[in-house]
């Protein structure tokens, strides 16, 4: 992959150092929504219930955050039809993962019953190079489609738990003590710091816009790497009951148990971009 992404900038930076060659400068806003996967995770949880009579619930769900980017893109015109486009980007993105456990221990007598509904919030930056190809359609070539890589390069995570624990009690069948525990901490996430490549997908218009143009486009973001998430915090792992998983001995332990190691979250991001030219610099074997 570095090779491949050594290839591409080394042909961006040919093209600018060609006297003929144009090509075209500006600045670009992605506003939209991303979420982490881990099916390693969903699995080890189905097989902690199938060995567990106690478990009568033990699910995971992903949930979508805000994502915002924010840069600026060089645009090679590589014919009237195709444009080779490269950006460096500044990226945000959040994203949630809760699992829920409810224990049950109706077979006895004296039966406990415990709801514990965990939430992790994970908070991710990256600095990230997206190089795409532009390919225009019909004659007047305003609507494009896109395609190409981007490696997304890891600055910084932050990871925030919240967990709400009920215990409840019984007595030959009467709720006899109850109790509700909230709990709240934050960690840094210290295992990113590998790169991470996604395929971009995108299809948009471009128009007028004042003294220059302007684009808006839709485009996916399909992760074609994986990431481990944990934290080393220790507190974080004896504070969170179900978000432990999160953590290096959490999910150590997962893995003794059940042979599912959690190094396979991915990220899926969905955005739309508005994007500025500023202006145009070489030869002007294309109109614009």
């Amino acid at each position: 992959m570095k090779k491949l992404l050594m290839l591409l900038l080394l042909t961006v930076l040919i093209s600018f150092s060609t006297d003929s060659a144009e090509f075209n400068y500006g600045v670009n806003i992605d506003l939209g929504g991303s979420t982490l996967t881990c099916s390693n995770l969903k699995d080890a949880l189905e097989f902690y219930q199938l060995g567990d009579m106690d478990i009568k619930e033990y699910t995971t769900k992903a949930t979508p955050g805000f994502g915002f980017e924010l840069g600026g893109y060089f645009e090679y015109l590589i014919s009237e039809a195709m444009n080779l486009r490269f950006s460096i980007n500044y990226l945000s993105i959040r994203s949630t993962i809760s699992i829920d456990r409810i224990e049950d221990d109706s077979h006895t007598d004296l039966t406990w019953r415990k709801d514990i509904q965990s939430k992790a919030t994970f908070s991710l930056n990256f600095i990230n190079i997206p190089i795409v190809c532009k390919f225009k359609l019909g004659e007047t070539g305003k609507v494009f489609l896109l395609g190409g890589l981007e490696f997304k390069f890891p600055m910084n995570a932050e990871m925030s738990s919240e967990e709400i624990v009920l215990d409840e009690t019984y007595t030959l069948g009467e709720l006899t003590d109850s109790q509700i525990v909230t709990v709240k901490y934050d960690s840094n996430i210290d295992s990113i710091y590998t790169t991470m490549t996604d395929l971009i997908l995108g299809a948009g218009m471009e128009f007028p816009f004042g003294s220059s143009v302007m684009e808006i486009l839709i485009n996916i973001n399909i992760p074609l790497s994986k990431q481990q998430l944990y934290t080393s915090n220790p507190w974080f792992h004896d504070i969170a009951e179900n978000n432990e998983a999160f953590t290096f001995n959490g999910k150590n332990d997962i893995y003794k148990d059940t042979g599912k190691l959690l190094d396979d979250f991915t990220n899926w991001s969905l955005f739309i971009t508005a994007t500025y030219r500023l202006g145009s610099i070489g030869g002007s074997k294309t109109e614009h």
